[in-house]
């Protein structure tokens, strides 16, 4: 569980670091929605490392689709517990779309984020964003 904590910990910095230097906010600390009793129709898991194709997937459900979506970029706040956010967000979806792809394989965070949906009985969607993707 540790390495698991460290590992999250470490993509969060990295993330934080990459935005600051593309001149942007962290996001986790600023919030675009409330947590609190969220109810989406898309939990949608990712790896950071696919997020512009993912953020344009989500865009299109919302947009198009008419769903709305729990990403975490957009409902994360900063003092928030990242594992408690992500599994409420999961437990108060409907649908859980995986975007996998190599980097989404190799995550211990995101196969969590799967398992938990699965043990939730939620509908898994698998949605490849990358051709280059083994289990």
């Amino acid at each position: 569980k540790k390495k698991e904590e460290e590992g999250v910990e470490g993509e969060v910095e990295k993330r934080e670091e990459k935005e600051k230097e593309e001149g942007k906010g962290s996001a986790l600390s600023v919030s675009l929605r409330s947590t609190v009793d969220l109810n989406c129709d898309v939990f949608v898991s990712y790896c950071w490392a696919d997020k512009r194709i993912v953020t344009t997937l989500r865009e299109t459900l919302e947009t198009k689709g008419g769903l709305s979506c729990w990403m975490d970029d957009l409902v994360l706040t900063g003092g928030c517990s990242l594992f408690e956010e992500i599994d409420r967000g999961i437990t108060n979806s409907k649908i859980f779309i995986a975007c996998l792809s190599a980097s989404y394989s190799n995550s211990i965070n995101c196969r969590r984020e799967i398992q938990l949906a699965m043990d939730r009985k939620k509908l898994v969607i698998p949605v490849l964003v990358s051709r280059s993707v083994s289990f």
